[in-house]
């Protein structure tokens, strides 16, 4: 996408069409902040004039999350690179935006689980996560419960990595227990290793 010096939209790719779910002709002549949800507008105004009076080749919003906003009003996160140039129109912003949705959603998946201890990698859960649902028709909720457990967490320490309750994940890991075929935590955690084992 690019923007002149006055802050309206003069090229668009068809990415940034799909990605805001508005046409070319909507956007040209339009200032870059339709695009931004109306909470940020003010503000993105003045840092993009601040911007173009010392324009150089960056990240947008370093060390802060940023969002787009579609033409339906959903918002969702952004990565932006901003990198300027002067054509015969005089001075442009391009500006690369990346929806990084499903970036943001493997970091949450990330953070829920946590890090487990020392000698288990999160790559390894996340994955093993949809592996133990599917092997063992559990529901989303119990594989979550199952994989902590499995991977050596207390109930109480898998309710607080879940945010819920320890009566809650208790609950979950009997039926977890019912549906594997086990009735201990550590005949649990040995299945598991055995099925996740590369």
């Amino acid at each position: 996408m690019a923007v002149d010096a006055a802050g309206c939209i003069i090229l668009v790719n068809a990415q940034i069409e799909k990605m805001f779910g508005y046409s070319r002709e909507e956007l040209i002549g339009r200032p870059a902040e339709v695009l931004v949800p109306v909470r940020f507008r003010r503000r993105h105004a003045g840092l993009r004039k601040k911007f173009a009076d010392a324009p150089q080749t960056r990240l947008m919003g370093t060390g802060r999350d940023l969002f787009g906003v579609r033409k339906d009003g959903s918002e969702f996160p952004v990565e932006i690179g901003l990198n300027s140039t002067v054509t015969n129109m005089g001075g442009l912003v391009i500006a690369a935006v990346v929806d990084i949705t499903e970036r943001k959603r493997a970091r949450k998946k990330e953070t829920l689980l946590g890090k487990v201890g020392e000698d288990v990698q999160l790559g390894a859960l996340l994955s093993d996560l949809d592996l133990v649902q599917s092997l063992f028709g559990l529901a989303p909720a119990e594989a979550r419960v199952a994989t902590l457990i499995g991977a050596g967490l207390s109930p109480r320490q898998a309710a607080a990595k879940l945010g819920i309750s320890e009566e809650n994940a208790r609950t979950t890991l009997k039926r977890v227990f019912a549906k594997v075929g086990v009735s201990r935590q550590s005949e649990l955690a040995i299945l598991l290793a055995k099925l996740t084992l590369r």
